[in-house]
This record gives structure tokens, C-alpha cells and sequence, in this order.
């Protein structure tokens, strides 16, 4: 079959369309991380489109992503809703996230090598920096949750963190929680090869969280 120049332009142009929402996607989705778009706020297509310097087409497939993905709501006749942060959303998250990081934290412990530790230590180092400020601690934090679930080696457990991750980032946009169990008494147990107490330790630090960011959205 010859291709003709009409051929490739039907070709092409749906790849650049799909270019155009992930930009859109990706530029609305850290706008809702960081609460630019603050939670339970109504997106109008035509506004999106104008802040993004694009049509209301890619907005459009953008906000149908983000509400596959559990940041928006679609709402009948009304548009998309940011989705709101309820009592119930933080509490299924944290138990959710502490499935996760439990196993996570065995399997550290089991497989990190000398190279894996050495990059946890760096981390828990940068974080114990006096002069480190809340936005720095918020990144450490994630590098560093996200380097222990590198460690299961399952890529779907690691896709997953991510996104819980980048779910707490949001959160942490709005109230940050210091957490009480330090990141180096957990390094300290994978290191140890102690698999069922750095699975403990997290279990203890994600607790801790829960009950602080609950207690801090409440008041």
C-alpha cells in the first residue's frame, strides 16, 4: 500500500494532538499538587485553556485524564471539580500507602546493596540540614519513600507509590507533617537487614502521619 501525503498528515496529526494534552495533563496536574487549583474548585474549560495557551480540545482530554486518575471530578452538566481532601480520602490513602510500604520495607531490607544505602544515607543527611526548608524536607521525604519501593523490584508497586506519593505531596501543599519516627532509625533497620522492624518503623511513621495530618485538617 503507498502512503500519500494525505496519508501522513492523518498520520501525524493525532500524535501531535496526544503531545498536546499530555502538556496540558501534566501543567494541570502540578497546578493541583501544589494547590494552585485549590481543592473543591470548578475548572472552567475556556479559563484552562487560556492559562494553558491552548483550545479547550486538549484541556478537555486533559481533564478527562485527571478525573481517570482521581484528581478531578466530572460533574454533570457543571464541568470538572478539583477533587475535594475529606477525612475519608486522607484515612483510605495512609492505609492504603502503609500496605505498600510495610512489604516495601522487608524488601529493602532483604535486597538494598551497599549502593542503595549509601543513597538513603545521603538523603536522610540532606534532611537532617539545619537551614533545610519545608519544600526541600517535602521532596527528601518523597525521594526517599520512593527509593525504599524501588527495592521490590515490581514495577507496579512502584507505580503505585508514585502516585500515592505525588497524592501526599498535595497534602503537604497545604498542611506539612514532620514526622516523629526519623527517616534514619528506618535506614538504620534495612541497613541492619531487619526486615520485620524497618517494616514496623514505617508502619509507626505512617501512623504517626495519618493521625497528625487528620488532626490538622480538622482544626
Amino acid at each position: 500500500m503507498t502512503t500519500t501525503p494525505c496519508d501522513l498528515t492523518v498520520i501525524t496529526a493525532p500524535i501531535e494532538a496526544r503531545g498536546e494534552v499530555e502538556r496540558v495533563y501534566r501543567m494541570l496536574r502540578e497546578w493541583i499538587i501544589t494547590a494552585e487549583l485549590a481543592p473543591g474548585s470548578f475548572l472552567s474549560e475556556m479559563d484552562m485553556a487560556e492559562r494553558c495557551g491552548t483550545s479547550r480540545t486538549p484541556v478537555r482530554g486533559a481533564l478527562n485524564r485527571l478525573s481517570q486518575d482521581g484528581w478531578v471530578n466530572s460533574i454533570h452538566r457543571k464541568g470538572f471539580q478539583v477533587q475535594p481532601i475529606t477525612l475519608r480520602d486522607i484515612n483510605e490513602l495512609y492505609t492504603y500507602r502503609r500496605l505498600f510500604e510495610r512489604y516495601a520495607g522487608e524488601r529493602a531490607a532483604a535486597n538494598a546493596t551497599v549502593a542503595h544505602i549509601s543513597a538513603l544515607r545521603r538523603i536522610v543527611d540532606l534532611e537532617q540540614r539545619p537551614n533545610a526548608s519545608m519544600t526541600e524536607l517535602a521532596a527528601l521525604n518523597e525521594q526517599f519513600h520512593l527509593a525504599i519501593a524501588e527495592r521490590t523490584e515490581n514495577e507496579r508497586i512502584i507505580g503505585q507509590m508514585r502516585l500515592v506519593m505525588a497524592y501526599l505531596r498535595r497534602m503537604d501543599s497545604i498542611v506539612f507533617v514532620v514526622d516523629k519516627v526519623s527517616h534514619s532509625e528506618i535506614l538504620e533497620a534495612i541497613s541492619a537487614r531487619d526486615g520485620e522492624r524497618a517494616s514496623s518503623l514505617l508502619s509507626e511513621h505512617i501512623e504517626y502521619s495519618l493521625n497528625e495530618m487528620l488532626h490538622l485538617f480538622c482544626h
